[in-house]
């Protein structure tokens, strides 16, 4: 396995010109089917309601435990 140092903060100019994260998401799934978009939208709207935090503030730890507590779900709801 491989481990990666970083020394030096990673700073990243604007990803997007989306303002906020309704339009970020929309883009996100724009090139999506309606069905799969539906999917998408109703998985988010449960992530960020557990996460209660905007998007650029949202962390990996953020999500790993998010992740963790879908559990008790089946493999295929939390493989999406």
């Amino acid at each position: 396995m491989n481990i990666i140092t970083i020394t030096e903060p990673i700073t990243q100019g604007r990803l997007t010109t989306a303002t906020t994260d309704n339009e970020i998401l929309k883009r996100w799934a724009s090139q999506k089917s309606s069905a799969t978009q539906k999917t998408y939208f109703y998985i988010v709207r449960n992530f960020m309601a557990a996460i209660a935090k905007p998007l650029n503030q949202i962390t990996l730890d953020d999500l790993l435990d998010w992740l963790d507590s879908l559990q008790w779900q089946s493999q295929n709801t939390r493989a999406k």
